[in-house]
């Protein structure tokens, strides 16, 4: 004989859907939101570092500009000294150039 069910069971009744688990959005959204929470963490490390770097360079930038104020004054000074060395030099020049004439002057008459 072939295939018998036991009495009792309906060979045609439909099987029983396997159970989804349910899905809890308040949980879901806490999820989220920790991991949101802890990537904004992140960004504001990161934005605090990157504050700090910037305080350093502008109190560097501060002292470049001190510095090169200094070396500009410096220079002016250098500027200053330089040409009245050269008003002297012209001078001296000038004075040493009406020497020679005189002295080529007497040489000739002799």
């Amino acid at each position: 004989m072939g295939y018998q069910p036991k009495k009792g069971v309906n060979i045609m009744a439909k099987k029983k859907p396997l159970s989804t688990p349910k899905i809890d959005p308040e949980r879901e959204t806490r999820t989220i939101l920790e991991g949101m929470s802890n990537d904004i963490k992140t960004i504001a490390e990161g934005h605090s570092t990157i504050i700090k770097k910037l305080e350093k360079h502008d109190e560097h930038f501060g002292m470049l500009e001190t510095a090169i104020t200094e070396v500009d004054a410096s220079v002016k000074r250098i500027d200053a000294r330089l040409e009245k060395v050269e008003q002297k030099l012209d001078t001296s020049i000038s004075q040493n150039e009406e020497r020679f004439k005189r002295i080529e002057s007497k040489i000739e008459i002799i």
